[in-house]
């Protein structure tokens, strides 16, 4: 009346992929150490006799795809190591970039902190510093960058160790950098802008210093 069905064999290539973790879950392997377990899976039941003349010859081809996919690990690795060598190697004898010379100046004009530089503006020179921590490929806007950071958190201690370059900033009664202040970068100016830095040509320079502006040089220098 009923018909016996056959046991369906396991189709190549979704059922073995299905029972590589016995238990019918698991992605199909994508290393050459998960395909040459899979080969072996496969040839173990055949050697129990629990598989198919088919899945005798996919662990035949997955043992070639172990091995095409172990020579493509390898010469990635030897890529990675080879870049990373030569990244080493370029670090060694490329010249290292002396420290650069950063030089401090507050705007005269007051209202230009909150509506920026103009050509008319002068300057004066309230601190000058070396920037140690700086590769040949770190901009004067990097540079710039932590000057503003520096002379603007200051000495307080709750951003941890005070910088000494901040706190001698602070000791000379130096008001925080602002916009429409300027910085020289090793000779090139820039001025602070609302966001980022401008580059400008030498400023006028003046030696007379206001309140929160002290002179580094001139005659109304603070030692």
């Amino acid at each position: 009346m009923f018909k016996n069905r056959r046991p369906q064999q396991p189709q190549w290539l979704s059922e073995p992929y299905r029972n590589y973790h016995s238990d019918g879950s698991g992605l199909p392997p994508d290393t050459a150490d998960g395909l040459k377990q899979m080969a072996l899976y496969l040839l173990d039941r055949a050697g129990r006799g629990e598989t198919t003349e088919n899945d005798i010859n996919a662990a035949g081809v997955l043992i070639q795809i172990a091995l095409l996919t172990h020579l493509q690990e390898q010469e990635k690795r030897n890529r990675v190591e080879l870049e990373q060598r030569d990244a080493e190697f370029r670090e060694l004898v490329t010249p290292k970039r002396p420290p650069a010379r950063v030089r401090v100046f507050h705007n005269t004009r007051h209202s230009a902190m909150g509506f920026g530089y103009v050509d008319t503006d002068s300057f004066v020179e309230v601190y000058a510093y070396d920037e140690p921590v700086v590769e040949p490929d770190t901009s004067d806007e990097q540079i710039a960058e932590r000057a503003f950071t520096l002379f603007n958190i200051g000495d307080d201690p709750d951003y941890g160790e005070p910088d000494h370059r901040a706190v001698e900033y602070c000791d000379r009664r130096n008001r925080p950098l602002s916009k429409g202040d300027a910085l020289a970068i090793d000779g090139r100016f820039y001025v602070c802008a609302a966001n980022g830095w401008t580059p400008i040509a030498m400023p006028q320079l003046t030696v007379a210093g206001q309140h929160g502006s002290t002179p580094l040089y001139g005659p109304h220098a603070r030692a």
